[in-house]
Formats: structure tokens, C-alpha cells, sequence
């Protein structure tokens, strides 16, 4: 299943990007800490983690990576229970919504 996560008013005056990235940081724990999760940089205002067929993607608005622009989820059956988590949060926490196709 693939997972945009979006703010209801749209992502220019979302204001806890910063936050937003926090959490995904703490729940998506990396390999090289530990955790399951690859952590990838292709670009320098982009995020990417991925652990066998999940992933989350994150992409900012420019290179001082201070403003969400997006977020996209792969999280096939069965899931992950992390995504789920995040997915969980983002909606209860921070007001944002999940389309789901």
C-alpha cells in the first residue's frame, strides 16, 4: 500500500517540520545504531529509509531542509508496524491526513 501524507491546509504553512522529522528519526531506527532500518541521502533536501519492502520517503522544500514538502510511504502487507506508528502520530498528533492507494 502507498501512504502520501499531507496537511489539510497543504504543506506551506505547516509548522512542525521540524518535529515531524524528529519523529520519524526516532521510530525508523537505523542500522548503523541497531535498528532495521537503511537510511539514504540522495539528495540534500531529501530523506529516504528503507527496510526490506517498506519505506518512507521525506522531502523538503530546499537544501536548509527546514520545511516538509512531502512525505511518501510503501508499506505492503503484512505491514510495518513502525509506518503504522508513524502513520498513527502524524494523524493524531499533528492533524495530518493519509490517503492511502
Amino acid at each position: 500500500m502507498r501512504i502520501s501524507i499531507i496537511p489539510e491546509d497543504g504543506w506551506a504553512n505547516f509548522e512542525s517540520s521540524k518535529s515531524i522529522e524528529k519523529l520519524i528519526w526516532e521510530t525508523l531506527k537505523c542500522r548503523d545504531i541497531g535498528g532495521a532500518w537503511e537510511y539514504h541521502s540522495f539528495t540534500s533536501n531529501s530523506s529516504f529509509w528503507s527496510n526490506g519492502g517498506f519505506s518512507l520517503a521525506l522531502q523538503f522544500e530546499d537544501d536548509e531542509c527546514k520545511k516538509v514538502q512531502n512525505i511518501e510511504m510503501v508499506n505492503p502487507a503484512p505491514q510495518s508496524a513502525e509506518l503504522n506508528q508513524l502513520v498513527e502520530l502524524f494523524e493524531t498528533q499533528y492533524g495530518l491526513i493519509s490517503n492511502r492507494c
